[in-house]
C-alpha cells in the first residue's frame, strides 16, 4: 500500500511539473507586463506569473500532499507548501533561463533510448508494470512507444523538459567551474574516501519520561491556531432551468426558416453560420469537417443522403432545436458538413413562469424547508456540507467565497435571493440549513494527539543530550566501550562510503560527517535522523591522493555528472538560484494564514 501511494504521489508530482512548465512557457514568457500587478503573482527574471498559474501550481503541491498523508495540511504545513511552491517556480525559471543560455536542447530519440536503457525506479517499482514480483518490461516498452494502455506522456514530458536536460547543463556546469586544485581534491576525495566506522544509535522509545498537563496547555496555547474551527454553514440548493415555452420553440423554428430562405436566395451559408449559429462550431463558420454518418442522428443521415453536394438540407428538427446543414463532400462511410443550429431561446413569459415557481417555493420553504418544498414541485434539493471561506466549492456555481462570506452571518432557515447561473438559462435557489460560529477544537478532545507528540519531542531531546554527554565525557576508543556498556546500539560500518545509508536511511548530514572528521578515533557531532539520535566514529579513514589535478578533473566530473544526486551541481544550481530577481505581489494571505 504504501508502494502504491509513493507512485501515485510520484506521478503526480510529474504531472504538475509537466503541466505547469508547458503553461509557463507558452502562457508566461512574454505575458504583457503593462497589466495590474493585481492580476499577477508575481516575476521570476522577467518572467511574470499569473495569480491562477500560482494557483495551479500551488494546488499541485496541496494534492501531492493529500496523496502522500491521506490528510489536509494544517495551518502550519500549508505555509511550507506555499513557500516550496514558490520554490519551485523560482527554480523552474531559472532551469529555463539556463537552458536557453546554454543552448541546450532535447530529441524525442534521446528521451525513449534514456526511458528504454535506463528504466526509472519509478517505473521498476509502480504497481501497474509488476507482476507477481517481476517488472513487465514489454508492458512498459507498449506503453512508452503507443501510451496505451497506460499513458505515458507525462514520464516523457518530464524527461523532455527536466531529466536529460539537466544532465547535459551538469556538464556545461562542470566545464564552467573554477574549483582551484585543492577544492577538486577535496571534492574527489569526498566521493572517493573510505572509512572502517561504527555509528552508535541512541532509540529515544528506551528513553523514560512523562508529559504534565501543564506542558499539554502550554503547547495547546502556543499552537492555538492549528486547532482553529473555521466558521461553516449547510446549505440546500435547488436548479430552476428556464425551459423555453412552445412560443419559443415557434420562433426558433421561423428563424431557421428566414435563414434556410436566405441562403435559397443566394446568401453565403459560412457568412450566416458565422453570425446567427448557436452551435461551437459558430467560431469556424459552421464548419464540422469529416463526420462518421454512423454518428448522426437517423433523420439528418437521411435528409443528407437525399442532399448533393454543395446543397443544403431543409431545417431539421432535432430535439428541441433545428439544424441547417450544408453537404460539402461525401465518401463512402463520411460526410464533410457545415452546419447552422437554432436554438429556442427563454423569453419573458418563460422567465416570468421560473419567478413564480421560486417564489412559491420560497414561501413554503419557510413553512417545510426548500428540501421538502421543491419535493412538493417534484423537483430534489441537493446539499453542501461544511461549506467555509477556505472550503468554497459549492457544485454547479464552483468557487464561491463571497457568496459563502455572505451566508455564514445567516440565520438557518435563511433563503437567499435566486442566483443567475449558466447564462442565464438558469437560477438557483439556496437555504441556509445550518451555520456554525467559528470556534477551536477543546484541548480535552485532543490531549491524547499532544501528549503523543510531545513525548516524542522529549524522548528525542533527552536521547540528543545523553549523546553530547558521551561525547564530551569521552574520548576516542572510549566512546564505543562506554556505549555497548550503556546498553546503545552500535553499528559496525567497516566500509563507509557516501552512498552508505544507516538503518536504510539515506542520511547525507550524518555520512558527511563521518567522511570530513580529520583523523581515526574521532567522533561525529550528534545527528537527530527520523527514527533516533546518531553518532559516527572513525576508527581509520582511508583517502586518495590523487596527483594528476587533469585526471582528477576528467575522473569526478564523469562521475558526479551520472549521479542522481550531486551535491556540486546542487550547490552551483542554488547560487543561480539565489542570484534570481524574484518580487512578490501575491497576497500572502490566501494560502499562508497568520
Amino acid at each position: 500500500m504504501k508502494l502504491v501511494k509513493l507512485t501515485l504521489l510520484i506521478m503526480v508530482v510529474l504531472l504538475f511539473i509537466t503541466a505547469c512548465s508547458s503553461n509557463f512557457m507558452q502562457t508566461v514568457i512574454g505575458t504583457n507586463e503593462s497589466k495590474s500587478k493585481r492580476d499577477y503573482a508575481g516575476k521570476v527574471n522577467g518572467h511574470t506569473i499569473t495569480e491562477e498559474e500560482f494557483v495551479r501550481s500551488f494546488m499541485g503541491h496541496f494534492e501531492g500532499f493529500t496523496v502522500r498523508t491521506n490528510r489536509k495540511p494544517s495551518d502550519e504545513e500549508k505555509r511550507k507548501i506555499y513557500a516550496q511552491t514558490w520554490d519551485d517556480i523560482v527554480k523552474h525559471f531559472v532551469l529555463i533561463d539556463l537552458f536557453k543560455e546554454n543552448n541546450i536542447t532535447t530529441t524525442m530519440p534521446e528521451v525513449m533510448d534514456s526511458l528504454l536503457t535506463n528504466v526509472p525506479r519509478i517505473m521498476k517499482e509502480s504497481p501497474l508494470f509488476n507482476e507477481f514480483g517481476e517488472f513487465n518490461y514489454y508492458l512498459y516498452e507498449k506503453c512508452l512507444r503507443e501510451n496505451d494502455p497506460i499513458d505515458l506522456g507525462w514520464l516523457k514530458a518530464d524527461y523532455y523538459k527536466y531529466k536529460i536536460p539537466l544532465k547535459k547543463l551538469k556538464v556545461k556546469a562542470y566545464a564552467s567551474t573554477d574549483m582551484n586544485p585543492d577544492e577538486l581534491k577535496d571534492e574527489y576525495s569526498f566521493y572517493y574516501t573510505s572509512v572502517d566506522s561504527k555509528v552508535i544509535y541512541l532509540n529515544p522509545e528506551s528513553v523514560k519520561t512523562v508529559v504534565i498537563n501543564a506542558e499539554v496547555d502550554a503547547y495547546y496555547n502556543k499552537n492555538i491556531r492549528k486547532y482553529f474551527i473555521p466558521a461553516s454553514c449547510d446549505i440546500a440548493f435547488t436548479k430552476f432551468p428556464v425551459i423555453p415555452t412552445d412560443e419559443d420553440e415557434e420562433n426558433a423554428r421561423f428563424v431557421a426558416d428566414s435563414l434556410f430562405t436566405e441562403i435559397n436566395s443566394g446568401a453565403v451559408f459560412s457568412h450566416l453560420a458565422s453570425k446567427y449559429s448557436m452551435h461551437g462550431s459558430k467560431s469556424d463558420d459552421g464548419s464540422l469537417g469529416f463526420v462518421k454518418l454512423a454518428n448522426l442522428p437517423t433523420n439528418v443521415v437521411k435528409a443528407i443522403n437525399k442532399t448533393p453536394v454543395s446543397s443544403f438540407t431543409r431545417p431539421l428538427k432535432n430535439g428541441d432545436d433545428w439544424s441547417i446543414y450544408l453537404v460539402e463532400d461525401k465518401t463512402k462511410t463520411m460526410v464533410k458538413l457545415r452546419l447552422i443550429r437554432i436554438k429556442p431561446r427563454a423569453g419573458d413569459k418563460a422567465y416570468a413562469m421560473i419567478d413564480e415557481m421560486m417564489q412559491n417555493v420560497t414561501e413554503l420553504s419557510k413553512t417545510i424547508g426548500s428540501e421538502n418544498a421543491t419535493a412538493e414541485y417534484d423537483m430534489q434539493a441537493e446539499t453542501a456540507k461544511g461549506l467555509t471561506v477556505e472550503n468554497d466549492v459549492i457544485p454547479d456555481l464552483g468557487k464561491s467565497t463571497t457568496l459563502i462570506k455572505q451566508m455564514l452571518r445567516k440565520s438557518p432557515g435563511t433563503v437567499l435571493d435566486p442566483i443567475k447561473h449558466q447564462n442565464d438559462k438558469a437560477f438557483i435557489l439556496i437555504e441556509v440549513t445550518d451555520s456554525r460560529p467559528s470556534s477551536y477544537v477543546p484541548v480535552e478532545t485532543v490531549k491524547s494527539e499532544i501528549e503523543d507528540t510531545l513525548l516524542k519531542e522529549k524522548k528525542e531531546r533527552l536521547a540528543f543530550e545523553q549523546a553530547e554527554r558521551l561525547i564530551d565525557s569521552f574520548k576516542g576508543k572510549r566512546i564505543i566501550e562506554t556505549a555497548v556498556k550503556a546498553g546503545y546500539e552500535v553499528i559496525d560500518m567497516p566500509n563507509l562510503t557516501y552512498e552508505s545509508t544507516v538503518h536504510n536511511i539515506a542520511s547525507t548530514i550524518l555520512i558527511q560527517d563521518i567522511l570530513n572528521l580529520k583523523s581515526d578515533n574521532t567522533s561525529t557531532r550528534p545527528v537527530v535522523l527520523e527514527d533516533g539520535v546518531y553518532l559516527g566514529y572513525a576508527q581509520s579513514i582511508q583517502r586518495p591522493n590523487p596527483k594528476n589535478i587533469s585526471l582528477v578533473r576528467r575522473e569526478l566530473f564523469e562521475r558526479l555528472s551520472s549521479e542522481e544526486n550531486d551535491r556540486f551541481f546542487d550547490t552551483w544550481l542554488e547560487k543561480k538560484i539565489s542570484d534570481a530577481k524574484v518580487v512578490k505581489w501575491f497576497n500572502d494571505n490566501a494560502f499562508n494564514p497568520e
